[in-house]
């Protein structure tokens, strides 16, 4: 009996972290409850304190699956190089086949509540994982042998760390592959012997400069069509702005949670029917059931209060797709309906004036 009584303990403590890790990967930290942990899980609230005693708790002992010295399991090289190079192939290939992974620890690093103060979560569970390890043995032995900067050791590991998931999630929002690990090692200075550091950086910043250029152009071209443009991703619970400078209300972040945009843009419509419309079309359950449906486009309109105080009747559409990490993604337009009528009535004179001399000519035949 204490054996099978202990195998539902170990069977429900797994049920319990697989559920925090998906709440984690999708939400972040800051966006997860225990309440929500244990809705998932299919536990009472007090389950779960008995288990983990505290969302921290549940955090690390996740993280602890998947440890650095995992890593390097097996691998018994020694060279600086081929240690560093090993730490950034096997992100690279997490974010590739197990982007959910890649997502959870994106999420985590990126949390304010978790990275807050220098002592915080992040940096505490790092430092822990960091001493002793393998990956500090060829940080100093680098330091020794070759010009890589003499810094602290867990300074320049924290930098990797983050460095490398900005880096990269950067290069998945430009829809470009993971950049090649000469670049993220030189970016950091983390190439032990400093070679074709700036062949490596003119080389990817010509690549951002040209890509940039033409991004620029059609922000500038989206943003005359529509002053709100937003990207979002509906399976990770995230938005950032692509357009905003000239909306007529500001009352959202450039970015942040998806749930919080829909919350900021309820908060500018008066209306309450208009309000309620807005958000049973736009939420973000609401649109991941559309896209599951298969609908690719909502749109509504509505009535919205600017800055100035001004009532607006406006356009609002989402166009849904699946990315190809498997996330469901929008990209949403806000536009003013007044002034987007017009531009049809200008249109519409234009081609019944075009048609009407065409059927005058053929008249004349």
């Amino acid at each position: 009996m204490p054996g099978k009584r202990s195998e539902l303990k170990e069977k429900l403590s797994a049920e319990i972290l697989d559920a925090a890790f998906e709440e984690f990967a999708e939400k972040g930290y800051s966006g997860t409850t225990i309440q929500s942990i244990a809705e998932k899980a299919g536990v009472s609230v007090g389950v779960i304190c008995k288990y983990f005693e505290s969302k921290e708790g549940l955090l690390r002992t996740i993280m602890q699956r998947v440890t650095l010295e995992t890593i390097y399991e097996g691998f018994k090289g020694t060279d600086p190089e081929e240690v560093f190079n090993r730490y950034l192939n096997c992100l690279k290939d997490m974010q590739l086949n197990n982007p959910k992974l890649f997502s959870f620890y994106h999420q985590i690093f990126r949390d304010s509540e978790l990275n807050r103060k220098p002592d915080g979560f992040c940096v505490r569970y790092l430092s822990d994982e960091f001493k002793g390890s393998i990956l500090e043995k060829a940080i100093l032995l680098a330091q020794e042998e070759s010009d890589l900067p003499k810094r602290n050791p867990l300074d320049m590991y924290l930098l990797l760390v983050y460095a490398v998931f900005g880096i990269m999630e950067y290069y998945k929002v430009l829809g470009l592959p993971a950049p090649e690990n000469g670049y993220i090692l030189n970016v950091v200075q983390f190439d032990p012997g400093e070679k074709n550091r700036r062949r490596f950086i003119e080389e990817k910043e010509q690549e951002i400069r040209g890509l940039s250029k033409d991004l620029q152009v059609l922000a500038h071209t989206i943003n005359r069509l529509f002053p709100l443009s937003i990207f979002c991703n509906l399976t990770r619970n995230e938005y950032h702005m692509l357009s905003y400078d000239d909306f007529y209300t500001r009352k959202a972040d450039y970015s942040g949670t998806y749930d919080d945009l829909i919350t900021a843009g309820m908060s500018t419509i008066e209306d309450a029917e208009d309000r309620e419309n807005f958000r049973k079309a736009f939420n973000r359950q609401a649109l991941l059931d559309s896209y599951e449906n298969g609908r690719d486009m909502v749109e509504l309109t509505h009535s919205q209060t600017g800055d100035d105080g001004k009532i607006r009747i406006m356009r609002t559409g989402a166009w849904i797709e699946r990315d190809e990490n498997g996330d469901v993604v929008s990209i949403s337009i806000s536009r003013e309906l007044s002034g987007y009528l017009k531009r049809l009535d200008e249109d519409k004179k234009t081609m019944d004036k075009f048609f009407g001399k065409t059927e005058r000519v053929d008249d004349g035949k």
